[in-house]
C-alpha cells in the first residue's frame, strides 16, 4: 500500500465517522454512531438511524449520607456505644 491509499482510508474513517455521528446526534446517541458508521461505514449510518433514543434515569438517586442510616443502622450504633461505655467503667472498677 502507498502512502496516498493509507491517506485515503484515514480520511474515508474520518467522513464515515462524522456522517454518523451525525446521523446518531439526532438520536442522542452520537458517539454509537460514529462507532457504527468506524466500523460498518454506509451500513452503520443505517443502523445509527434505527437506534433507540436513550431513556433518562427514572428517579435521580441522592447519595447517601451518614446521617440516613436508617433505624437498624442506629439501633447499632446506640448498642455500640452501650459496649463501649459499659467496657470502659469494668476498665476502670479493675
Amino acid at each position: 500500500m502507498t502512502d496516498l491509499s493509507l491517506l485515503a482510508i484515514g480520511i474515508g474513517v474520518v467522513v464515515s465517522a462524522l456522517i454518523g455521528g451525525a446521523i446518531g446526534s439526532q438520536r442522542g446517541r452520537a458517539g454509537d454512531g460514529a462507532g457504527l458508521g468506524v466500523l460498518l461505514g454506509p451500513l452503520g449510518w443505517v443502523i445509527a438511524l434505527f437506534l433507540p433514543a436513550p431513556t433518562p434515569p427514572s428517579k435521580p438517586v441522592a447519595p447517601r449520607r451518614w446521617w440516613s442510616l436508617g433505624i437498624v443502622g442506629w439501633a447499632f450504633l446506640l448498642l455500640l456505644g452501650f459496649v463501649i461505655v459499659i467496657a470502659v467503667l469494668l476498665s476502670l472498677r479493675r
